[in-house]
């Protein structure tokens, strides 16, 4: 399948979340948790109308910002509460989106909680805020018209009978040939982390890969925020 042609830089997160998932600490505990202060996530939706060609979608990327903010106000209780934290320096803004991306990119490629970057202007404005602890979102994927959807699941399928034309049946079972088609309406990235700024660590990181999805259904990302936040926050 033709790659997706991306033209928003927040989609240099797009990875596959099938390596790290779940990552925590043993040094905080989640009842030390009072609050959380709660930056402007990273939301970017591509749609791909035509083929795989894909272009940021700023409707959808603003609604599911939107969202994943309500969702986790309405999880207070449940997790610690929330302080929104407002940024009115573009330039300051800017820099912490990129910070975030470069500590979600890294999530995915480590293991272990302790090596994961602090974002440090995250850091600077935590602690002039005078608390300890904030959390970060990211949500990055893309999502088909039906006409992109019936196009790549008809690729998909030449691209399988070419396979088996072209390899053994022993070759066919251990590449996998005969298999569903690979072909989704839409897959988006869900992560959170919460970060500690007295010990300048990352203390917990848990991530989702969702597929078929309304990439900014209220109910879909509700669920799965509670899901990822609630194996930590018990």
């Amino acid at each position: 399948m033709q790659k997706t042609k991306i033209l928003f830089p927040f989609l240099l997160l797009l990875t596959a979340c099938s390596g790290t998932k779940y990552l925590s600490s043993k040094k905080v505990k989640p009842a030390e948790i009072s609050s959380l202060e709660f930056f402007k996530p990273l939301s970017a939706v591509i749609w791909i109308q035509q083929k795989d060609d894909g272009v940021y979608n700023d409707s959808l990327s603003l609604k599911a910002a939107a969202v994943i903010g309500e969702s986790l106000f309405k999880l207070q209780g449940k997790i610690p509460a929330l302080n929104a934290v407002k940024i009115d320096d573009s330039v300051m803004q800017y820099t912490i989106e990129k910070e975030m991306i470069t500590a979600f990119k890294a999530s995915s490629a480590y293991h272990s909680i302790n090596v994961l970057p602090l974002p440090p202007s995250v850091d600077k404005v935590i602690e002039s805020n005078g608390k300890r602890f904030g959390i970060l979102v990211s949500y990055t994927g893309y999502a088909r018209s039906t006409e992109s959807y019936y196009w790549a699941r008809k690729n998909e399928r030449l691209n399988k009978v070419v396979n088996i034309l072209t390899q053994t049946a022993t070759e066919r079972l251990l590449a996998g040939a005969i298999q569903a088609d690979n072909a989704y309406g839409s897959e988006m990235d869900l992560r959170v982390m919460i970060v500690d700024s007295f010990d300048n660590k990352i203390i917990f990181y848990n991530a989702a890969h969702l597929k078929d999805i309304a990439p900014a259904d209220p109910s879909v990302i509700a669920n799965e925020l509670s899901k990822l936040l609630l194996t930590y926050f018990k």
